[in-house]
């Protein structure tokens, strides 16, 4: 994507299309379906909710760290070290998408045993 705009039109074009998938064993449609949860979500509070979660991990000999269940290569250096780094947080200038004046924000949660992302060296 090169521009915000390009990434937010991206974004809605896949949402409008999903809006017509329909799930396995269900009548509906997924859009169907949220327009129907819709009026029953609550708004969300005026204050920010910061969802950074702290975790402690160990390095391994192999220089590897195990993160709920998701395991990632570190920089052989802190093999055998234990302790928490920083949060992590978005590189500043990243593009950000437009919610058209909605707050939600989602901070999600990888179901146990799924297998995070393939991650680069942590610094």
């Amino acid at each position: 994507m090169a521009t915000l705009d390009d990434l937010n039109a991206f974004i809605a074009a896949a949402m409008a299309k999903d809006d017509d998938r329909h799930i396995s064993r269900r009548v509906e449609t997924v859009g169907e379906s949220f327009a129907v949860e819709a009026p029953l979500l609550a708004a969300l509070p005026d204050e920010p909710f910061d969802c950074t979660r702290m975790l402690e991990a160990k390095v391994d000999t192999k220089a590897h760290i195990c993160v709920l269940q998701s395991c990632y290569s570190v920089p052989v250096r802190l093999a055998r070290r234990t302790g928490s780094g920083p949060p992590w947080r978005p590189p500043s200038g990243s593009p950000r998408p437009d919610l058209g004046g909605d707050r939600r924000r989602a901070c999600p949660q990888r179901p146990q045993g799924q297998p995070g992302p393939a991650a680069g060296p942590l610094p």
